[in-house]
């Protein structure tokens, strides 16, 4: 009897030890701080990480740093687990902002030329207009104007997204009549005289950089072997271009022969590739399409995505956040199949609405210098290039080791 109260005993002391340990750990003060950012509001695409919005003191968060989710503008929910100064397991909610405080682009010549009878929309097709957050912009002209008077009206172009951002540019309207005579005095490539390849060839050839042309069906090649004796080691060649809209696309039709002919002369070839889309899913019909007519042929240096519809890109229902996605979707596709990828486009695009890591970029600037802050590994230099083996005008390109 005495062991059977002595054991009762042993358990109860243990049980009253149990419960005085579990008082000091479980109900001491707790002194975890959750500390949030001074400010959780974001612009629209803005990288930004978990761990960038709250932080804890006395406290261990347990949930993984990870981007947070700006792809839309409003109001988003975050919810963390941690563990408190106890060890204890919690779940903490609060919310952020997405925002979009940025204008719309808006380029306007000072003077716009436009036909007697014609409407707003034809004088509002003048212009470029986009942003990197709504699709569909609004323009308005702000002013006088009678398009079915001959003069010239000093008005505003203003642009106007959903979220109430806008930008205005002056600019003046010339209504006129037009004229019954032809103009003889049209620009013809053939009729241009260029600047010799030569010239690049002395002026920019060193031991870290090649001179080369870019070449499609415009170019009337009559000898490569021609090209190479004349300076030229490389060649950038139009593959095609697409989709169009039944997903289908278009092989540029002296694409075969150029290849062939540059290879059998000992240049280098790189091919580039002129993108209709509109959308991200369309960049994998594009890729597809690109790999199944090089699945012959090596390529020497790169593939280049070439998106330029700029006088149609208010009529695609785009942002240029959709547009960098399309770009990175492809160059990302190839470099994962073994290809170099690059970027082109011309100076102020490059320096308005590209904004791509980790690709290099073929910088289209026609100027002896370029004033182009960013980096690039391949500069097209003029469209007004002249060589013998070559009817007509052509690109020079620079490209740099």
């Amino acid at each position: 009897m005495k062991k059977k109260i002595i054991v009762i005993g042993l358990i109860l002391l243990i049980i009253v030890i149990s419960v005085i340990s579990l008082r000091l750990t479980i109900f001491k003060d707790v002194t975890t701080i959750i500390n949030l950012a001074d400010n959780l509001s974001y612009e629209y695409n803005e990288q930004v990480y978990l761990y960038d919005t709250i932080s804890i003191f006395d406290g261990q968060i347990i949930t993984e740093n990870y981007l947070l989710d700006t792809d839309f503008v409003g109001t988003k929910e975050i919810e963390i687990k941690y563990k408190d100064s106890n060890k204890w397991k919690k779940t903490y909610k609060y919310r952020y902002e997405v925002e979009d405080n940025t204008t719309p682009l808006l380029h306007v010549s000072n003077n716009l030329y436009v036909e007697v009878g014609k409407s707003e929309k034809d004088v509002l097709s003048k212009t470029f207009c986009g942003d990197n957050y709504d699709r569909e912009v609004s323009l308005e002209i702000i002013g006088d104007l009678d398009l079915n008077t001959i003069g010239n009206y000093d008005v505003a172009i203003k642009a106007s997204d959903d979220n109430g951002n806008s930008v205005s540019k002056n600019t003046t309207i010339h209504v006129y009549q037009k004229s019954n005579y032809s103009n003889n005095n049209s620009n013809n490539n053939n009729n241009i005289k260029g600047v010799d390849i030569s010239y690049f060839i002395k002026n920019y050839k060193t031991d870290n950089t090649a001179i080369g042309l870019d070449l499609s069906s415009y170019q009337n090649v009559s000898d490569f072997n021609l090209l190479k004796e004349n300076g030229v080691e490389f060649v950038i060649l139009r593959i095609g271009w697409g989709p169009n809209e039944d997903m289908t696309f278009n092989t540029d039709n002296h694409f075969e022969d150029f290849y062939k002919r540059a290879k059998e002369a000992g240049l280098k070839v790189g091919v580039y590739y002129f993108s209709y889309a509109t959308k991200l899913d369309e960049v994998d019909y594009e890729v597809n399409y690109v790999l199944d007519t090089l699945k012959d042929k090596e390529i020497d240096l790169f593939i280049s995505y070439d998106w330029e519809n700029w006088n149609l890109f208010k009529d695609c229902h785009m942002n240029f956040v959709d547009l960098n996605k399309m770009a990175t979707k492809f160059m990302s596709i190839l470099k994962d199949k073994g290809y170099k990828a690059v970027n082109y486009s011309s100076k102020s695009y490059l320096e308005l609405i590209w904004d791509i890591d980790g690709f290099d970029t073929w910088l289209a600037h026609y100027n002896d210098e370029t004033s182009y802050e960013k980096d690039f590994s391949i500069w097209q230099i003029t469209d007004k290039g002249s060589i013998d083996g070559i009817d007509g005008l052509v690109d020079v390109d620079i490209l740099y080791y």
